[in-house]
């Protein structure tokens, strides 16, 4: 299930780092900056639910909503500035695909977004050796 964290006491943040740091998330994508593209929190959440959905319908079936959350793809999202600079940046649960393994992960997220805002950035969490990312790795230079 989708979920989206905007502002919120310090206390909470820091449950949410905690449990972030230490849950399985596979990639890290980023719903770019562009200001004539601006989507509302509510708009970034019913077209994530969609994408989500879409996804755990190809690569596992029907049956996909009988699995725990832990047995399926699952998004968990962030808002990061305001106004015109607002974008999002979402780390991915991913599984052992049922079928249609073929078709890479990257590839069914840019074909199947249909959100305003592009995905500008995709990169796996987990290096070639296992190892994983320090979540500051993952921006893009600026």
């Amino acid at each position: 299930m989708i979920r989206i964290l905007g502002t919120m006491e310090q206390r909470l943040v820091e449950q949410y780092r905690t449990w972030i740091e230490n849950a399985e998330y596979n990639y890290f994508i980023t719903l770019g900056v562009q200001p004539d593209k601006v989507m509302r929190p509510e708009e970034v959440l019913s077209k994530g639910r969609l994408l989500e959905f879409r996804m755990n319908k190809f690569y596992l079936g029907n049956y996909f909503t009988k699995l725990k959350l832990k047995d399926r793809f699952h998004f968990i999202g962030f808002q990061e500035g305001s106004g015109l600079r607002s974008h999002h940046h979402w780390l991915l649960h991913t599984v052992k695909p049922h079928k249609n393994a073929a078709t890479s992960i990257e590839d069914f997220l840019l074909k199947n977004w249909k959100g305003r805002q592009p995905i500008t950035n995709i990169q796996e969490v987990y290096s070639d050796n296992g190892k994983r990312y320090v979540t500051k790795d993952l921006r893009p230079n600026r």
